[in-house]
């Protein structure tokens, strides 16, 4: 696993039901199959990873000829992941959040002969050999990263992306250094010399709860300003490519699906990209089929359940909104939202709180949107605190334009593959 020309590429999983898995499974298929050089993937999970996804992702390696190692991170970091869930009240809202903290455990995971890692994100599809991205500098911080101001934010409001940031309107980090952390070039001697980033991140969020994208944040407030800047070819963002640069060709680039930009129309040639690699893939299989046939009679279902509520609302029930606060000016002026109406802030570990207590306290007389990325975690507690979707709440997602941030009909394909 040693060897000078080997790569090693890192991948964080959170899953418990097998569905999660395939995005990092094509992300690596597509990081494999363009790729001639020795890799070993290192997979970082939770406890609860299932035993079908590990022998998927075996499967894939296999055919590749290449390597891979499994790290249960509960198991491994049992103290760090007890804190994480009761210290980010992010993570309490929502815990799949957990995963995206698996990055900052590379220096004390991976060992010591490991000198050098690659880490992507899940929603990554790999469009060039990795050896290019593997052969960049790091600099003297032992970070490399692209800057999102090489990727065109900042360009109208959505829901999806938020061009805000509070740690650079805090003055902590200047905007044009913040860097975007699913694509990361990592020198781990150097950074093995540093204190470890867990501990460091976790006091930096207890000092300033505000932030919203938590682990990118901690590692922009530890290395913005001096982290090594890469092009914007090794961290392109489909959503800007799409919604704000009005493109529909693919080149030799990394793409980061974030923000659920991907759909099914092939017609979309960042959609026919991922499903090139997904047929690649040992996810791609008959029940996938299957999923994705059930998946059109539930978007229809939505769909008509989402214009009957709006039909409702018409009919004289009150408003009420719960969303980001940095959301709020941008959903009242979309929504022709009355000083009266209702916004609650979706912002801490109490938002839900107040958002139950809020919902008593209309009698029914309010219907709530839900503008949050976690809707379904949401609207799972509402259910069980006795309140009904399609009655009460809503999710407001499904109201907005793509252009707006709405989601894409083939996001609940794309859910069920």
């Amino acid at each position: 696993m040693n060897d000078e020309k080997r790569i090693h590429a890192a991948y964080p999983v959170y899953d418990s039901d097998g569905r999660y898995s395939k995005f990092a499974g094509v992300s690596a298929c597509s990081l494999l199959r363009n790729t001639a050089a020795p890799v070993t993937l290192h997979l970082l999970h939770n406890r609860a990873f299932p035993e079908e996804s590990r022998q998927k992702f075996r499967e894939l390696t296999d055919r590749c000829g290449q390597e891979i190692r499994f790290y249960d991170m509960d198991a491994r970091f049992p103290g760090e992941m007890a804190a994480l869930r009761q210290e980010v009240p992010a993570v309490a809202l929502d815990e799949g959040r957990v995963g995206m903290f698996y990055r900052l455990f590379l220096t004390a995971l991976l060992p010591p002969e490991v000198h050098r890692c690659l880490y992507l994100d899940a929603d990554t599809v790999v469009a060039l050999d990795i050896a290019e991205l593997w052969r960049e500098a790091t600099g003297e911080s032992g970070l490399a990263a692209v800057p999102e101001s090489a990727m065109s934010y900042g360009a109208g409001y959505t829901a999806r992306s938020g061009a805000k940031k509070y740690i650079c309107d805090a003055g902590l980090v200047r905007y044009e250094d913040y860097f975007n952390a699913g694509v990361l070039l990592l020198d781990l001697d150097r950074l093995r010399q540093q204190p470890r980033l867990f501990p460091a991140g976790i006091a930096f969020l207890r000092e300033h709860p505000q932030c919203e994208f938590l682990d990118q944040d901690i590692l922009n407030y530890l290395f913005a300003g001096k982290y090594h800047k890469l092009p914007e070819r090794y961290n392109t963002l489909v959503d800007q490519e799409v919604l704000v640069r009005r493109r529909n060709e693919t080149g030799p680039r990394i793409y980061h699906y974030a923000s659920r930009i991907l759909g099914v129309d092939l017609g979309n040639a960042y959609n026919a990209l991922f499903f090139r690699y997904f047929c690649r893939s040992p996810w791609c299989d008959e029940d996938s089929f299957r999923r994705i046939f059930d998946a059109a009679g539930l978007a229809q279902r939505r769909a008509q359940m989402a214009a009957q509520q709006v039909l409702r609302l018409m009919a004289g029930k009150e408003r009420a909104f719960f969303s980001r606060r940095q959301n709020e000016a941008a959903l009242s002026r979309l929504f022709g939202r009355r000083r009266q109406e209702l916004f609650l802030t979706a912002d801490d570990a109490d938002s839900l709180d107040r958002l139950q207590a809020a919902m008593r306290e209309g009698d029914g007389a309010r219907f709530f949107l839900l503008f949050v990325s976690s809707y379904e975690a949401v609207a799972s507690l509402l259910t069980a605190a006795g309140f009904t979707e399609g009655e009460d709440f809503l999710d407001g997602m499904e109201l907005l334009a793509e252009e707006q941030g709405g989601y894409l009909r083939g996001d609940l394909f794309i859910r069920q593959l």
